[in-house]
């Protein structure tokens, strides 16, 4: 942290040598005019006072780097400030040069005071005190009434106490819609508007406080959620975009062809939800909903150019050859708190995790081989051999790892099928009379997963509140009532929840040592709970997902960890690719092997980040042509384009190869 946010000391040091020119205001406009002369920027010559936040905006103003950090080493020569020069100013909000003042000429003496008294409070004084509490509620409110500074005051104190006050600039409050779950961001934007509204100094220090909180759940802090934000500011949005097959159906169009949405509908109204259809830019990706008669999510779309700004503009880029049904999104722990909640409209904005979850979705024909009918056949070791890429003495160590440590994270970059091999392990650990549907219950871990979706707690109904049990518990208790039986409880993307309260006392109970009667624990309902020992946990991680926080040290010693790798090199995929025919796909995989090796040297990325063999396959043989086509584009470039995206160039140049390995690009 101290070495990437080098502007720490310097910001530092000038908050509190900036005290001592309050009653020498007329230095401070000299020194920051002087410097803001020396790069052609309008100076402080039309002021007769000066508060400490416009002092700051100086070189707060957004524009060149080198501009900014030359206005600060001025200041910093006049003003003999001894920390030294940063080389950026990371993770900080910019005013606008045109609204880069917080007083104006004509400013009343008393708001400037205000200003000083402010920083002052801000800086120094212990605001757990209820007096100092008092006098900074009131300064911020005499603040937010001015024009001149508004929401923009957060900007400011954020400058010089990154620790404590959260900045409300644009980017930050963007970037809350993906950082947080779905019920988290309605509640974070009421207590937004209300500040916004009424201007509490009380209200902001509460906010900034929970704030402070949510954030360390993600071992994140005020400064590093700004850094965040700001480099999400340009990123793919994601919208989903309502179709009625009585005016037009999305699904009937052909791919590549363009689709135009005027901004106003018939009468001449903005349309519902009227800030999507002006927020969405090109590039942005969209999800083709039919709204009727079967409701389903059928094609995939992209908002390309328009040149009428009455309108926006739509390439569809993919229709789904498993439309993806209501039922299933309603059933969907990503998706549903969405779903479930859409209003009336036809574009709405939607969060990177909920398109990815749907795009998985889309990927299946919504059987799930686990939960099939009561008609099953014993899955055997050569069923397992036969379907996944893996030997027999691998599939050995799975076993062993199973059977001795009760708990296991199948780990490794994406497209390896690891959720794959992880419902077969459990389906052949299996006697032959157990019936996977019983025996096999598996779940998605994400951040609005709690331990009463595990566990149980309170949720509420119509007459106030009832106690309601989750999966894990009804599968422990049935684990319990057949002693002679296996059951394995698998947790796709593990590390996508906050682990540690996800599990709550399990984290104990899950040890292999621990599970036996001896170690019961009593629940909220008062009554004895312990894990059996045939129960097994398997769960997958994503080791290639940057923005996922570490697994809590007390659980990942609960557990053994086995890496998928990508199976390119293994005699298994050698057979199946030698049996197919299509030039392409030998080209692809020859260029995905060398991409990898080249992902392995990248000191920025390495082996967790290499791409899998499941982007080349389908129903365990090679894909067809269209598929891979499909695969390159809107699978393996996206992944290529996340990994590199401070180096576009790279990622461009690698697109172009594979590409052209698929017969997209001719050269």
């Amino acid at each position: 942290m101290e070495q990437k946010y080098t502007w720490q000391p310097i910001l530092k040091e000038l908050s509190h040598k900036i005290l001592d020119y309050r009653n020498r205001q007329d230095e401070l406009l000299d020194i920051g005019s002087k410097a803001l002369q020396n790069v052609g920027m309008n100076d402080f010559s039309q002021l007769q006072l000066i508060d400490p936040f416009t002092f700051f905006g100086a070189f707060m103003r957004s524009g060149t780097t080198e501009n900014r950090l030359h206005i600060l080493r001025d200041i910093k020569d006049a003003m003999g400030l001894q920390s030294d020069m940063p080389t950026n100013f990371d993770g900080l909000p910019s005013l606008n040069p045109m609204q880069a003042w917080f007083c104006y000429p004509g400013s009343l003496v008393d708001d400037i005071d205000n200003f000083w008294n402010l920083f002052e409070d801000a800086l120094t004084t212990d605001l757990s005190i209820e007096d100092n509490l008092n006098r900074f509620d009131k300064e911020f409110r005499t603040a937010h009434r001015l024009r001149s500074s508004k929401n923009r005051i957060s900007f400011g104190l954020f400058w010089i106490r990154p620790d404590k006050f959260f900045s409300l600039d644009n980017n930050s409050i963007e970037y809350l819609f993906e950082f947080l779950d779905r019920d988290s961001y309605a509640k974070i934007s009421d207590q937004i508007k209300s500040l916004k509204h009424n201007g509490s100094g009380r209200e902001y220090l509460t906010f900034c406080e929970n704030m402070i909180s949510i954030l360390n759940q993600s071992n994140l802090d005020l400064l590093g959620y700004s850094d965040q934000a700001f480099a999400d500011r340009n990123s793919v949005r994601y919208y989903w975009l309502n179709s009625n097959p009585t005016i037009w159906d999305v699904s009937s169009k052909p791919e590549n062809s363009a689709q135009d949405y005027t901004k106003k509908n018939e009468e001449g109204n903005p349309r519902r939800m009227a800030s999507a259809f002006n927020a969405i830019k090109e590039g942005d990706q969209l999800i083709g909903y039919l709204s009727s008669p079967q409701m389903k999510v059928t094609t995939l779309l992209s908002c390309i150019p328009s040149s009428d700004d009455t309108r926006v503009m739509f390439r569809v880029d993919k229709q789904l050859s498993n439309p993806v049904t209501s039922d299933r999104l309603k059933n969907d722990g990503i998706v549903n708190s969405f779903y479930t909640g859409v209003k009336q409209g036809s574009l709405f904005r939607i969060r990177k995790a909920e398109y990815d979850e749907i795009i998985k979705l889309s990927k299946t024909s919504g059987n799930e081989d686990i939960d099939t009918a009561t008609d099953f056949k014993p899955y055997t070791r050569d069923d397992f051999l036969k379907e996944v890429l893996l030997s027999g003495n691998e599939l050995n160590q799975l076993e062993r790892l199973l059977n001795r440590k009760k708990n296991l994270i199948l780990q490794g970059p994406p497209g390896v099928g690891k959720s794959f091999i992880a419902k077969r392990l459990a389906k052949v650990m299996l006697n032959d009379k157990e019936n996977p549907a019983d025996h096999i219950k598996m779940v998605q871990f994400h951040q609005s997963y709690g331990y009463s979706n595990l566990m149980l707690g309170y949720v509420p109904d119509a007459q106030g509140f009832k106690l309601q049990y989750g999966v894990f518990y009804h599968l422990v208790q049935q684990a319990i009532k057949n002693p002679d039986e296996n059951y394995f409880f698998l947790i796709d993307e593990i590390n996508r929840g906050n682990v540690s309260k996800i599990f709550g006392e399990l984290l104990m109970l899950i040890e292999a040592d621990k599970r036996s009667p001896e170690n019961s624990v009593t629940l909220m309902d008062g009554s004895s709970f312990y894990i059996p020992e045939n129960i097994y946990l398997i769960g997958t991680m994503n080791t290639a997902d940057r923005g996922l926080t570490r697994m809590d040290y007390a659980l990942r010693r609960r557990f053994s960890f086995y890496t998928i790798s990508p199976a390119f090199y293994s005699p298994k995929f050698e057979q199946i690719l030698s049996e197919d025919s299509e030039a392409a796909a030998h080209q692809l995989v020859s260029g995905l092997r060398q991409l990898n090796s080249d992902i392995d040297k990248d000191e920025t990325l390495g082996k967790d980040f290499e791409i899998g063999h499941s982007y080349v396959m389908h129903n365990g043989k090679i894909a067809t042509l269209p598929y891979l086509q499909d695969s390159v584009v809107y699978d393996i470039i996206p992944q290529l384009e996340e990994y590199w995206q401070d180096e576009p160039d790279k990622a461009e140049k690698y697109a172009a190869d594979l590409k052209e390995e698929v017969g997209l690009n001719e050269r």
